[in-house]
């Protein structure tokens, strides 16, 4: 859960008579993809691309867009999974 939206949850949990504490358990790392790591050609071969969060979708849009890869001809059979909040 994003620190703005855990705050104001503890806040009102706290409010309600609960007894909260918040802190990180995961942090994100900026990692910028190559275009080695986007290839069209390659990217053919497989049947799926999943991302798991935001900042995947963020980096491989990113990417893409610096190469001038259009992703969906790049890509034209594969299949998107997107897990995000």
């Amino acid at each position: 859960m994003p620190r703005g939206r855990a705050k104001a949850l503890a806040q009102e949990l706290t409010a309600r008579g609960a007894d909260c504490r918040v802190f990180p358990l995961v942090s994100f790392a900026s990692q910028k993809i190559s275009g080695r790591s986007m290839r069209p050609r390659e990217m053919q071969q497989f049947d799926w691309m999943i991302l798991t969060s935001a900042q995947a979708v963020r980096a491989v849009v990113s990417a893409a867009k610096e190469l001038k890869l259009n992703l969906i001809l790049a890509a034209s059979k594969l299949q998107l999974a997107v897990s995000v909040q």
